[in-house]
C-alpha cells in the first residue's frame, strides 16, 4: 500500500519548457500522500519528444511507500532500461499503489518469454515487464487491488489503471494554459486541489455531486474539475465489473455450490496471505469477518485477530468476536474506542477531501490504529454483503415491488423512529421510500422530504423508480462498494500506514458470485443464505444465525451526551452564523434546529413512542459537510456555471 502522484505535460511544437514541471507542484502531491507510506519516498522526472506530432512530453512522478512485498527490491518510482549502463535512459517507469496477488505466476510467464528481473519478488517490477509484454491488456491479467500509472516514452504518454472494485483510490484533473496541456493524477483528492491552487486555478464545486453526497452520505464527484478515475472507462484500462459479468456467463451450471465456494474462498484468502511483514485479521464477530478469519486460520495455522469494543452494548460486537476467536483459537485483541472522536473526525475528513458521511469511518480508523501496532497487513470481510446479498434492502426492494402502491397510502408517521435500528424505524423508511422514489431511496442518509426541508432549493419532482433486489445489488457492486466501503477502509487504514486486503473481492470468487442467481444466494429468501449454509461447516450456530448488526458507532447518543466532545462539535458547526460556507445551495436554519431538537427528544425517557425522532445519520452528514466546507474555505471554490 502506498500513495502516488503524477504530472504529465504536453508542449506543442515550438514551445520550450522553461524549467520543466515545478518542484512545488510535485511537492504538493508528495505532501498529500505522506501518511500513506512511512517506509520510503521517491521522485522521477523524464521527457520525450513525439516525432510524429512534434510535441514534447514532460512527466514527474512522486511516490510514498509502505513496504509489504520485497522491501529491499520494490522501491518506487521504478524504471526499466534496455541496458545495464548507469546512465541508460529509462524505457518505462511506474508508480503503483496496492498489491498484485498473482505476481509470481505472471513473473514466471514473463521470464519464460525472456524478461529479466532485477528484484527478488517485487510485484511492482512485474507491472513494468507486464506492460512491455502486454501493453493495455495488462490489467485484464491482474488479480489484485491496484491503482498505477505507467510512463511510456515510446508512445509517449502516461497510462493509468484501477482495480475493478475501486479498492485503491485515484483522482485526476487536467487543464490547458498557453497551449500546454497538463494532466495530473493523485491517490488523494486534496493533493489535486492544492496542485490546482499552485497553478493559479480554482476547484469549483459540482452542485449535483455535492447534493448527491449529502443525500446518500457517500460519492465521488464533489468538484467539477477533479474526477475519480473510473474502473469502467477505457482510459482506466481496468477489468470492469461489466467485463466480470460478461465473462461470468451466468448459467445454472456456473452457479456456486458449497464445495466450489470453499475452493474459491480458500484460494482467495491464500492469495492474500503473501507478505514480508506480519499479518492479522479484522474480526467483528459477524458472518463475513468470521468466515475470513476461519479460512485464514486454517490456511496459516497462526493468526492474530482484532475487534473494537463500543461503549454501548447495542453497538458492541466484541463479545461475539471473542467467542469466534476462542472457537478458532486465534490470538485475539480487543481495542477500546478513542476518547477523542471529534479530533479524529476533523482529521479524517481533511485527508478524504470529501463530505463523506459513513460514521463507521471512525471505528475503522481506531481499529486500524491499534492493529498497526502489531501487524502491517490485515484481512477484512468487506464485499460479503454485496456479493452474497446480505442487505435487508434487497428484501425491501421486493416488498416495494409487490406492495408499493399500498404502502404509499399509509402515513409514515404511524411508525415512531426514536431508535435507528428498530423495526419501527425500518418500516417508516420503507413507507417513505415508497412515497418518494422507490427502492433506490432505501440506502440514503436523507429521505427526500427531510432533505428538502433542510435544503429547499434542491426540491425536485422525482418519478418512482422500479428496482428489484438484483439491480440494487448491481448498483452496490458498482457504486456503493467503491465510493463508500472501499473509500472508508482505505482512508481509515492508510492514515496509519496499514494495508487492508479483502478476500471476498478476489476476481475468481467475485466472478462466481456475480454469476450466481439471487435465488441461489438467498435460498427461501434468507439473506446471505448460501454463505450462511457454508459457514456452518466451520463456525458455531450462534455466530452463523446471529442477525446482521453492522460495523457502526453510537453517533446518536454521542450527539446527546457529548461523548468525546461530539455534541459540542456538532453544535459549534451547525449553529454557527454560517455553517456551510460556499455551499452551492441554501440551507434552512430553522429546519436544522428542528432536527437537533427532535434528535434530543428521541433520547429522553417518555411513555409517548412518537416523541422525537433519531436523526443521528442526518446530523452526522450535516456535520461532515460543514467540516469539509470550512476546510476548503481557505481557498474558496466557486460554483461552476
Amino acid at each position: 500500500m502506498c500513495g502516488l502522484g503524477v504530472i504529465w505535460q504536453t508542449l506543442p511544437p515550438g514551445v520550450e519548457a522553461e524549467s520543466g514541471i515545478p518542484d512545488a507542484w510535485l511537492d504538493a502531491l508528495d505532501a498529500s500522500i505522506a501518511l500513506r507510506g512511512a517506509d520510503a519516498s521517491g521522485r522521477f522526472r523524464h521527457w520525450a519528444d513525439d516525432p510524429k506530432s512534434g510535441e514534447r512530453h514532460l512527466v514527474g512522478m512522486v511516490h510514498r511507500r509502505l513496504a509489504i512485498i520485497d522491501p529491499a527490491g520494490g522501491g518506487q518510482p521504478m524504471t526499466l532500461t534496455d541496458s545495464d549502463e548507469p546512465d541508460a535512459p529509462p524505457t518505462l517507469a511506474v508508480v503503483f499503489n496496492g498489491c498484485i496477488y498473482n505476481h509470481r505466476e505472471l513473473r514466471a510467464e514473463l521470464e519464460d518469454h525472456g524478461a529479466v528481473f532485477r528484484s527478488d519478488h517485487s510485484d511492482t517490477e512485474t507491472l513494468l515487464h507486464g506492460w512491455r509484454a502486454w501493453g493495455e491488456s495488462l490489467p485484464a491479467r491482474l488479480h489484485g487491488m491496484y491503482a498505477f500509472a505507467v510512463w511510456d516514452p515510446s508512445r509517449p504518454g502516461v497510462f493509468v489503471a484501477r482495480d475493478p472494485f475501486g479498492e485503491k483510490p485515484l483522482f485526476a484533473t487536467l487543464w490547458e494554459h498557453d497551449g500546454v496541456l497538463t494532466r495530473a493524477w493523485c491517490t488523494t483528492l486534496p493533493g489535486l486541489v492544492r496542485l490546482r491552487e499552485l497553478a493559479g486555478l480554482e476547484s469549483p464545486f459540482d452542485e449535483a455531486g455535492v447534493a448527491s453526497m449529502v443525500r446518500k452520505g457517500w460519492g465521488a464527484d464533489a468538484f467539477a474539475d477533479i474526477q475519480q478515475c473510473s474502473t469502467e472507462s477505457a482510459s482506466a484500462m481496468g477489468r470492469t465489473l461489466a467485463a466480470l459479468r460478461n465473462s461470468a456467463q451466468p448459467e445454472a451450471s456456473d452457479a456456486l455450490t458449497l464445495d466450489r465456494l470453499e475452493t474459491l474462498l480458500v484460494q482467495a484468502v491464500e492469495r492474500r496471505l503473501g507478505a514480508d511483514v506480519p499479518l492479522g485479521c479484522f474480526l467483528s464477530g459477524g458472518l463475513d469477518s468470521s468466515m475470513i478469519a476461519a479460512t485464514a486460520h486454517r490456511a496459516s495455522g497462526d493468526l492474530s485477530t482484532f475487534c473494537v469494543r463500543m461503549p454501548e452494548a447495542a453497538y458492541d460486537e466484541s463479545p461475539f468476536a471473542r467467542r469466534v476467536a476462542e472457537h478458532l483459537g486465534t490470538e485475539h485483541e480487543t481495542v477500546e474506542v478513542s476518547p477523542d472522536p471529534a479530533s479524529d473526525l476533523e482529521s479524517l475528513i481533511g485527508q478524504l477531501g470529501l463530505p463523506f458521511a459513513d460514521s463507521s469511518l471512525l471505528a475503522t480508523h481506531w481499529l486500524s490504529r491499534a492493529v498497526k501496532q502489531r501487524v502491517s497487513v490485515a484481512l477484512s470481510g468487506d464485499g460479503g454483503d454485496e456479493l452474497f446479498a446480505g442487505y435487508t434492502r434487497y428484501r425491501a426492494a421486493d416488498i416495494l415491488a409487490k406492495w408499493g402502491p399500498l404502502l404509499r397510502l399509509l402515513p409514515a408517521s404511524i411508525f415512531p423512529a426514536r431508535d435507528p435500528r428498530s423495526a419501527s424505524t425500518n418500516a417508516r423508511r420503507l413507507i417513505v421510500a415508497a412515497k418518494t422514489g422507490g427502492a433506490t431511496e432505501i440506502n440514503t442518509v436523507f429521505d427526500r422530504p427531510t432533505l428538502y426541508s433542510v435544503f429547499p432549493s434542491l426540491r425536485e419532482r422525482r418519478r418512482h423508480e422500479a428496482a428489484d433486489a438484483e439491480s440494487l445489488r448491481a448498483s452496490d457492486l458498482i457504486d456503493y462498494l467503491s465510493d463508500d466501503l472501499m473509500r472508508k477502509v482505505d482512508t481509515a487504514s492508510m492514515a496509519v500506514s496499514l494495508e487492508v486486503r479483502a478476500p471476498f473481492l478476489d476476481h475468481d470468487l467475485a466472478q462466481a458470485a456475480i454469476a450466481t442467481p439471487m435465488h441461489i444466494l438467498t435460498p427461501r429468501g434468507e439473506r446471505k443464505g448460501l454463505l450462511r449454509e457454508f459457514a456452518r461447516r466451520f463456525l458455531p450456530a450462534e455466530v452463523v444465525d446471529r442477525p446482521k448488526q453492522g460495523f457502526a458507532v453510537p453517533i446518536g447518543s454521542w450527539f446527546r451526551t457529548d461523548f468525546g466532545s461530539m455534541r459540542q462539535l456538532l453544535r459549534d458547526h451547525l449553529l454557527a452564523a454560517d455553517p456551510f460556507p460556499q455551499l452551492p445551495f441554501r440551507a434552512d436554519r430553522g429546519a436544522i434546529e428542528r432536527l437537533l431538537g427532535e434528535h434530543d427528544a428521541a433520547g429522553e425517557a417518555s411513555i409517548v413512542p412518537w416523541k422525537g425522532r433519531d436523526h443521528s445519520q442526518r446530523l452526522y452528514a450535516l456535520l461532515v459537510l460543514s467540516i469539509w466546507l470550512k476546510s476548503n474555505a481557505k481557498t474558496p471554490p466557486t460554483l461552476q456555471a
